[in-house]
């Protein structure tokens, strides 16, 4: 691996990060694309840790603070459940938009194409930020065990 450029484009990791809590000489990491991993974000030995490629969880990684990780997270989770559920909002006005222009034949099949296009962006990013929130619930659990 290229010191200055690493490049961990291939990695696969998922559960806990417990099992390297032993790796003392851990240079490198990186989980920045990672969704299945539950936890154990506080198992990294950060001694030698200079590359962490998830930039909101180096800051936390290197303040191991327990609390103050467990307060941050539960506010993001908070602001994360509102975006959902104002995309929720947002997903169901636009199926609602969508069934009038449907009877509407003069606008239809171009209306159709944008709001089908903008009704799957919205349901794309609420997956997103609910697959982040089961992963900042799920390490938050363990963090409070």
């Amino acid at each position: 691996m290229n010191e200055k450029n690493p490049n961990f484009s291939n990695n696969n990791f998922s559960g806990s990060l417990k099992a390297l809590k032993n790796c003392r000489e851990l240079e490198y990491v990186c989980i920045g694309y990672q969704t299945n991993i539950k936890g154990g974000l506080e198992y990294l030995p950060i001694e030698k840790l200079t590359y962490f490629a998830h930039p909101e969880l180096m800051a936390k990684v290197k303040h191991p603070d327990k609390e103050k990780v467990i307060m941050e997270l539960e506010e993001e989770i908070t602001e994360k459940d509102k975006l959902v559920n104002e995309l929720e909002l947002k997903i169901a006005d636009t199926k609602k938009e969508l069934e009038n222009v449907k009877t509407n034949e003069a606008e239809k099949t171009e209306k159709i194409a944008r709001l089908e296009s903008k009704l799957k962006e919205l349901e794309k990013a609420k997956q997103n930020l609910e697959n982040e929130l089961k992963i900042e619930r799920d390490h938050a659990k363990d963090l409070d065990e």
